[in-house]
């Protein structure tokens, strides 16, 4: 096999028409990233930085520590694609040395190129390896070996990626059918919730028409990801940016086009019943029906009523939903149990909120990548079942939280709803995220984020707390740390509920909540 060795500065023909640049270090673990370059020496938008919350990206993708290149599939506008390795950040005060300073080779079509960069010592965090440019109607590889003490934040300055704002880009992917946020209408000052429990506590409880119960083993109405074949059972909501307008009456919760049931979307809606839940503070599945249904779920379900009873929330009927992240950066949480864990403690909680025995989950990486349930009835290891069909990506906010606005949607009109949803990073799609907020911010819809990881990890989700703009807040955000697992039930229930109760007070001092 044809094998050359570069020094920096050389150059070779690029080996084949599919490349796979393989990056290796000794005692250091890296992470693999590339960009695509234009003639300027700059990337066209953000998303031109491929890694492993963006992992492909025109004719480039990044697997681990591996690139793969088609050059023929790289568009016109991209002059060069350059390879990138850089310190585990999970690993802060880490430097390359000269031990440990990257190699790389290219393999494709029975040749390889091999790069072995001069040492490191300089207390170098990340380091251009090689550029894959375009030469002569062809392409060429090129050893550059380039270190920065600076880390990811001076590469970026030099190649123009915002690590702190996506591209302007990532905004066309928010979807246009959330309406406008209205001009804010003045109200006064809600006050702090542990002063003031949220309005009917002690009289009759939000009306909130119960959904049918759905058949043994019958999937919550879902829809199958872009790529993937369609759920057996599942109904598929409205074409995405095709929903039914809001403003428009949606099909009745709790009727035959309800949640629970295929919904339909088009036909004339169903006014739900006039009937109210009865008045006083009775969780919405009981005790008994949770001894007998989940056994296991018990200590979690009393630690539940005992947080909501603390916040003047016991006896009232709230929708629940459950967003995981499934990124690749999220694969020990799912292996070590935490995000079954927290799907439990989520389904316990909601046991008294809504009773349907149920939770609406939504899996998302880049893109929505399942929507299914967790039940009382076989909630043991349903997050491992449900994530077998699907494959792990990057990290977008905006196609799962448009899911959740979606799916609510369907359920009905102004009844209030609690999204907890999970991530470990912040999203590539920063902008879309804060314009989707904004807007959504006139919808009955609470979202209490919930960060896994380090906290300098989730600086996006602590920023969406004050994100200005918004008719309401809208959102709250705890961290768990790299142990989720350690927090005892009740103290999570008191940190999801800390902000919900303020919420609702004031949206319904809006009529954004009936």
């Amino acid at each position: 096999m044809p094998h050359t060795v570069l020094t920096k500065g050389g150059n070779a023909p690029l080996p084949g028409t599919t490349v796979t640049v393989t990056v290796g270090a000794t005692g250091v673990p890296v992470d693999v990233s590339a960009l695509l370059v234009s003639a300027a020496g700059k990337v066209r938008e953000d998303l031109d930085l491929v890694f492993f919350n963006n992992p492909s990206r025109d004719g480039v993708s990044v697997a681990g520590q591996v690139v793969t290149v088609e050059p023929g599939a790289v568009p016109a506008g991209v002059e060069s694609v350059v390879v990138v390795a850089s310190v585990d950040v999970d690993r802060p005060g880490v430097v390359f040395d000269a031990a440990g300073t990257p190699r790389v080779t290219l393999a494709g079509a029975g040749t390889t190129v091999e790069f072995v960069p001069p040492a490191l010592t300089g207390g170098e965090t990340i380091v251009v390896l090689v550029e894959l440019y375009r030469r002569g109607g062809g392409w060429k590889v090129r050893a550059v070996g380039q270190g920065y003490a600076g880390g990811l934040a001076a590469l970026a300055t030099d190649f123009g990626v915002d690590v702190g704002e996506p591209s302007a880009a990532a905004a066309e992917h928010v979807p246009q059918h959330v309406p406008p946020v209205p001009p804010a209408v003045p109200v006064a000052p809600v006050a702090p919730a542990a002063a003031v429990p949220p309005p009917g506590y002690g009289q009759q409880p939000p009306a909130y028409p119960p959904p049918g119960q759905p058949a043994p083993g019958q999937p919550v109405p879902g829809y199958a990801p872009p790529g993937y074949p369609p759920q057996p059972g599942y109904a598929a909501p409205p074409a995405y940016g095709q929903p039914a307008a809001y403003g428009q009456q949606p099909p009745a919760y709790g009727q035959p086009s309800g949640y629970g049931q295929p919904a339909a979307y088009g036909q004339p809606p169903v006014q739900p019943p006039a009937a109210p839940v009865p008045a006083g503070p009775t969780p919405a599945i009981s005790l008994e029906k949770v001894r007998s249904t989940a056994p296991a779920l018990l200590q979690k379900y009393q630690s539940a009523g005992v947080s909501l009873a603390k916040r003047g929330l016991a006896g009232y009927r709230i929708a629940v939903y459950l967003v995981l992240d499934y990124s690749m950066s999220m694969r020990g949480y799912y292996e070590d149990g935490s995000v079954q864990h927290l799907a439990e403690q989520v389904l316990s909680l909601a046991a008294h909120l809504d009773d349907d025995g149920s939770v609406p989950l939504v899996l998302f990486s880049n893109k929505v990548e399942l929507v299914t349930d967790i039940q009382l009835a076989g909630h043991h290891g349903r997050i491992d079942e449900a994530r077998r069909s699907v494959r792990m990506g990057g990290t977008s906010y905006a196609p799962a939280m448009q899911a959740v606005i979606d799916l609510h949607q369907r359920r009905g009109g102004g009844i209030p709803a609690l999204a907890i949803f999970q991530t470990d990073g912040d999203p590539y799609d920063r902008k879309a995220t804060q314009k989707l907020m904004q807007s959504a911010s006139s919808l009955p819809l609470f979202w209490q984020f919930v960060g896994f990881g380090e906290r300098e990890d989730l600086t996006f989700l602590a920023g969406l707390d004050d994100l200005k703009d918004r008719v309401i807040d809208n959102a709250d955000f705890v961290a768990v740390g790299p142990q989720p697992r350690a927090w005892h039930d009740e103290a999570l229930y008191d940190a999801l509920m800390a902000e919900f109760p303020r919420w609702l007070a004031e949206a319904r001092a809006r009529g954004i909540v009936r």
